[in-house]
Parts: C-alpha cells; structure tokens; sequence
C-alpha cells in the first residue's frame, strides 16, 4: 500500500468521525445497539419504570435515582427507549 493511500484512508476515518460527533451532537439518538443497557439486578427491575439515572424522558420513574442503580434496570430502559420515550442524558 502506497504512503498515498495510507494518508487517503487517515482521512477518511477522520471525516467520518468528525460526521458521527456533529450528528450527536445535533440530538440525534445513538442507534439502540450502542447503547449498553446493563442487567435486571436493581431491586427496582421489571417494574416498568427505568430506574437508570444515564437516561432522561418521560419512561423514567418518579422517584430518587441511585448512581448504584446504573446499568441495572435493562428491560425497563430498553422498552422505554424503543418507544422512544427515554434518551441518553446530554452529561453521559
């Protein structure tokens, strides 16, 4: 492979990486298979209620969040996210 075609493919990975952060940057969702969901081990899991203070939205439940319960609360987040009734927080 030519230096040429090194330099040529560097900086088509930089252009794409530049276009995939401006998209997110603009509020689009991150693809459902991005996102890491964790495991049902929070006291709270199933219980239709996202428990997960990583996402905000109108599938969250109604009271405190717990940093303990991050990635804890799976099944409850993922549906809530495929409705798109939950999104990642803009801080995560």
């Amino acid at each position: 492979m030519s230096v040429f075609s090194i330099r040529m493919l560097a900086c088509a990975g930089l252009l794409a990486t530049t276009f995939v952060g401006f998209a997110q940057a603009q509020g689009q969702r991150p693809d459902v298979a991005q996102v890491d969901f964790g495991r049902d081990s929070s006291e709270w899991a199933n219980d239709g209620e996202c428990d997960d203070p990583r996402f905000t939205g109108p599938g969250m439940t109604e009271t405190t969040l717990l940093d303990s319960d991050r990635f804890r609360d799976a099944t409850d987040c993922k549906a809530a996210f495929d409705a798109g009734r939950l999104s990642l927080r803009d801080d995560e």
